[in-house]
């Protein structure tokens, strides 16, 4: 979603006065467990799992690319259902060869992600940017050509294998397996098209000028050597 899509002017009923709508509302809405890249005033993207916001800032858990995919998807699942249990660190989760403890993320024996460093709170203020984490997409776009190729498949030998009265069973069998390939084809486009990016961009939340806290530091700068 575009910065300022759904930003609006609205007219106050009392002289005319424009009001823009603070953008801030979007992260509010983001679902738990969403992919995000999160980008605070020192710049470096954060990628993770969105947990919740409030009006002063936002939680997520902190899980970067190169941890291995059956840690970030454990995380994932937990970001979804087990939101506030994370948060607030109240019961260990445990799946296979995975922990999630008061201590943080273990793989195995080994420590991977200290408990400080995973589940993050971060001050609206200190929020530039927010956007959804294009990368994790692969896996689930490779799931649904799977999924479309599958059913397209099925669904063209059903059909092509039934040639009528007469046919004789190897001519039938031959069609069928004719028509389930082009169905394959179709199911497959049909789940890569599931997948397009229907906006320019994934943004959810730019910080407005001067609202963040390397805006106000580098203006008290700049006020000093005035």
């Amino acid at each position: 979603m575009v910065p300022g899509t759904f930003a609006i002017l609205a007219l106050a009923a009392s002289g005319g006065v424009a009001i823009q709508v603070d953008e801030w509302v979007h992260v509010r809405l983001v679902p738990k467990g969403s992919a995000v890249v999160l980008i605070t005033s020192s710049g470096t993207p954060q990628p993770g799992f969105f947990l919740s916001a409030d009006d002063n800032g936002l939680s997520f858990l902190n899980a970067p690319h190169d941890l291995p995919g059956d840690a970030r998807r454990f995380l994932q699942r937990l970001a979804v259902d087990r939101s506030q249990d994370v948060e607030i660190g109240a019961k260990e989760q445990v799946e296979a060869r995975l922990r999630l403890t008061k201590n943080g993320l273990f793989i195995g024996d080994q420590l991977a992600i200290p408990r400080a460093e995973l589940v993050q709170y971060v001050a609206r203020s200190a929020v530039t940017e927010l956007r959804y984490d294009k990368s994790t997409n692969g896996s689930r776009t490779a799931r649904d050509i799977g999924i479309g190729a599958g059913i397209g498949a099925l669904a063209g030998y059903l059909i092509g294998s039934r040639c009528g009265p007469g046919g004789a069973k190897s001519e039938c069998n031959y069609i069928g397996q004719v028509f389930a390939g082009l169905g394959a084809a179709i199911g497959a486009a049909v789940g890569v098209l599931a997948h397009l990016p229907t906006t320019p961009t994934q943004i959810i939340y730019v910080a407005p000028r001067g609202s963040t806290d390397s805006d106000r530091a580098a203006k008290s700068i700049r006020s000093t050597l005035i």
